[in-house]
């Protein structure tokens, strides 16, 4: 298997690529560098109890939930270092996404945190529209928002949410105090000037629509509370991100044809 970054292409500016030094040159997940193991040490231990309470509101909302096992971190998922072969995370999310990570990663509005995929199957339910996902997913991750223990004891106090989304914006009505961005400049100018407790980021790639939570530093989210990206699926992906040729076998009637003749070979004679 061969892996190559690429540049990519967010809101029309060409993101350029990083050196790298020989000693990080290599080949799928063997051999992985020391900076890798040392950002993984890093982060934040990822708060499974709260994890699983996000699945839980997933599944009041009528979605079939199940989250990856894998587990990367924040400045891998912006370096795109060590992420293949451990996370799915670089299937789904956008560029988009992951440029608005970067960006809030770099200004210190997010820390080293887990970074966390669900997979929420809505194909059983009647989230069939982009609109549908969007007031599922935002009202969902609202109420997870409010569990943490930062809410408690107050009613009124409600969550301070940024949203992202160039197409249909959640309608949380009285849940939350809602500030909206189009894109990722937007969203970085209100981050500068506003506290946020968590900014929700909506997309639609090619297979899926994704929503990611993040919470944002100096908000009351806890330092364990992870980013979390919730992917509805409408078929896989062809390849991981960067993989140039996975050297597959082809797929066809060629097999068959091939098993029939050595079968007309062997037979026994008449």
């Amino acid at each position: 298997e061969f892996y190559v970054d690429l540049p990519r292409l967010v809101d029309e500016e060409v993101l350029p690529m990083e050196d790298i030094s020989d000693e990080e040159v290599r080949f799928s997940q063997h051999g992985a560098v020391t900076e890798e193991v040392e950002q993984v040490a890093d982060a934040v231990a990822v708060d499974e109890v709260g994890i699983q309470s996000l699945m839980g509101e997933l599944r009041s909302s009528g979605f079939q939930v199940d989250v990856e096992p894998g587990a990367v971190t924040v400045s891998q998922v912006v370096s795109g270092k060590g992420v293949v072969g451990q996370s799915s995370v670089l299937n789904w999310l956008s560029d988009s996404g992951r440029a608005l990570v970067g960006q809030l990663f770099e200004q210190e509005k997010l820390s080293n945190r887990a970074v966390t995929v669900i997979q929420a199957d809505a194909s059983q339910s009647d989230l069939k529209s982009d609109r549908d996902l969007i007031n599922a997913k935002s009202a969902m991750y609202v109420n997870w928002v409010k569990s943490s223990p930062q809410f408690e004891g107050d009613a009124a106090d409600r969550p301070s949410i940024m949203t992202v989304s160039r197409g249909e914006m959640p309608d949380l009505g009285d849940a939350a105090s809602v500030s909206t961005a189009q894109d990722n400049a937007q969203a970085i100018v209100l981050a500068d000037n506003d506290d946020f407790d968590a900014i929700l980021h909506f997309d639609r790639t090619e297979n899926a629509h994704c929503a990611i939570g993040i919470p944002v530093d100096g908000g009351r989210l806890p330092e364990t509370a992870p980013v979390v990206l919730i992917v509805s699926q409408g078929k896989e992906p062809e390849a991981e991100r960067g993989v140039v040729s996975k050297f597959s076998r082809p797929s066809g009637g060629g097999r068959g044809r091939a098993r029939r003749r050595s079968r007309a070979l062997f037979a026994d004679p008449p």
